[in-house]
């Protein structure tokens, strides 16, 4: 019988999670774990066995690390060491495989606690983190050792640190959103260029089965074509963008896209209106924007979106003879809804908390809207 031994249990955290399921996107980065600890199990052999400059023949053969199944109750990946019970791995080995996970954990806590992680994983292997934790999102983390009252939680930032840890690290990979126009397409170098919505220029590599897509996109580019393009990215240590490594998914936006809109209001200083005005916060913008996208009734009409001077957000539509506005309060989180009818001058006020039913009451007084002149 084959012999099982847990090396990790991490726990996801995040809202993505709640529901104790694991979105497939993650599975590739939990599988980088096993290549990592292999990786750090011949690095703590050599480095006890300094007499030995290779690896032994067969220190591998047997064994394989593998996810057992999702704890119930929680999104737990318990994560374990098989060893077969054939013999072909020489149980004198074992211990660097166990070792190893534990080095990894330590250098994770050490990147949280801004320490030195190289006390506990050489430089040459950090490069690894560059496949490991970069499909969080930024309320997101996997916390290595979720039992304990210190849990080596995994971030965008402690991954991060681990990555530029390394002195032959000058940058780093992370997933990239970037929405904006295709203003450039190179077709003999695999090369595309979007220009954002601040007018600033990313190139990029694109795969043979976006070449359709990024042709259209760059033949509307005069019409400002909105896309949306979800990838790799490689950042500098200072977090700007260099280029696009990989595309992973490619969409053509309405021109009413809200994340896109909210965007170019980011972009708005103090006094934008003859002195007047307030900027609207960033992370005021980056809240609605993540809310809209979840929230919002993919079936229903888009807003069109105005700065207010207070700082906030003013969301319109028109709507069968019926003028709405949402003004979203930017301190409290809350919207001001208004309603005119045209046809007979009534209205209607009331306020709307943008929790799950909040979010459900407006997507319901939309579509009454909608469906007040059908048949």
């Amino acid at each position: 019988m084959d012999t099982r031994i847990e090396i990790y249990s991490p726990r996801l955290v995040g809202p993505r999670f709640n529901d104790h399921g694991l979105p497939l996107e993650l599975l590739e980065e939990i599988g980088a774990l096993e290549d990592v600890t292999i990786e750090l199990a011949k690095w703590l052999y050599l480095k006890n066995n300094p007499n030995r400059k290779r690896i032994p023949r067969g220190f591998t053969n047997g064994i394989s690390i593998q996810l057992d199944s999702i704890e119930s109750g929680s999104t737990i990946l318990p994560i374990s060491l098989f060893i077969a019970s054939s013999g072909l791995f020489p149980s004198s080995k074992l211990e660097y495989f166990e070792h190893a996970s534990k080095h990894l954990v330590n250098a994770i806590q050490a990147a949280e606690n801004k320490q030195d992680v190289t006390e506990y994983m050489p430089e040459e292997l950090l490069s690894y983190f560059n496949k490991i934790g970069r499909k969080l999102q930024s309320n997101e983390s996997i916390e290595f050792t979720p039992k304990n009252v210190t849990k080596a939680r995994l971030t965008k930032e402690t991954r991060k640190r681990l990555i530029l840890a390394s002195t032959k690290a000058k940058d780093y990979l992370d997933e990239v959103t970037i929405r904006g126009y295709i203003s450039e397409m190179d077709k003999a170098k695999n090369t595309f260029q979007i220009q954002q919505l601040d007018n600033q220029r990313i190139t990029g590599k694109f795969s043979d089965n976006f070449v359709s897509d990024l042709q259209d996109a760059f033949n509307n580019f005069e019409n400002k074509q909105l896309v949306k393009i979800v990838g790799t990215g490689e950042f500098t240590r200072y977090d700007k963008i260099e280029t696009v490594k990989l595309i992973e998914s490619f969409e053509f936006l309405d021109e009413k896209d809200v994340p896109s809109r909210l965007q170019s209001l980011g972009l708005l200083k103090d006094g934008w209106l003859d002195g007047e005005g307030k900027a609207i916060n960033n992370s005021f913008i980056n809240w609605f924007s993540d809310e809209f996208e979840r929230n919002f009734s993919p079936e229903l009409p888009l807003p069109f979106l105005y700065p207010t001077l207070d700082g906030g957000i003013q969301a319109e539509w028109s709507i069968n003879n019926n003028e709405l506005s949402v003004i979203i309060n930017p301190d409290q989180n809350i919207g001001l809804l208004h309603n005119l009818s045209i046809i007979d001058d009534e209205e209607m006020s009331f306020e709307i908390f943008f929790d799950v039913k909040g979010w459900e009451k407006l997507n319901s007084f939309i579509a009454k809207l909608i469906g007040s002149n059908e048949g």
